[in-house]
């Protein structure tokens, strides 16, 4: 089994647009986000904390052979990245596919598709113009929220993190 890691102040926040929509107001972002709401940062930091457990600890001590991968690498390192998969999928791939891969799969590339209104943009799932998992695509940045959320709510977040993850995922996520 491969299993991606990311950043859970990242995934809250995705998973507030994902829910929410992908036009809310920085004020609706950062109650929905805060420590007293139910989608928030304590609870996806504690979410990641038992994933990464159960997928380093429990289950292979039960005989799965489980891959971790990390997101932070598929954006910093997509060559490396796209390697690992092959070799774990027993796949033998060449410069020439991995360059496509990268460009066709990067959130620059597919945020220009999004953006364009073209026509093909429903073969590319997740950013199809309907549906509650259309547009996806905010930013392509990894700590786009950095800049999303107002100073208290991060700082809630980050609290968070530090408090749940183990310290490969926090200085992983440099939390």
């Amino acid at each position: 089994y491969m299993v991606i890691f990311r950043n859970p102040i990242a995934t809250a926040v995705s998973n507030v647009f994902y829910h929410r929509g992908k036009n809310l107001t920085d004020e609706e972002l950062a109650e929905t986000v805060s420590f007293h709401n139910q989608r928030n940062c304590i609870r996806e930091a504690a979410i990641v904390a038992m994933r990464y457990r159960i997928v380093t600890e429990i289950l292979p001590k039960l005989g799965f052979q489980i891959y971790p991968l990390f997101f932070d690498e598929m954006r910093t390192e997509p060559a490396r990245f796209i390697h690992r998969v092959s070799e774990i999928l027993g796949l033998q791939v060449n410069s020439n596919i991995v360059r496509n891969v990268m460009e066709e799969t990067s959130p620059e590339h597919m945020k220009r598709v999004q953006d364009s209104q073209h026509e093909d943009i429903n073969h590319y799932q997740g950013l199809a113009t309907k549906g509650t998992n259309s547009r996806k695509v905010r930013n392509a940045e990894l700590k786009g929220y950095e800049h999303e959320l107002p100073k208290n709510v991060l700082q809630e977040c980050v609290d968070a993190a530090r408090f749940h993850l183990p310290k490969v995922l926090r200085e992983r996520s440099d939390i």
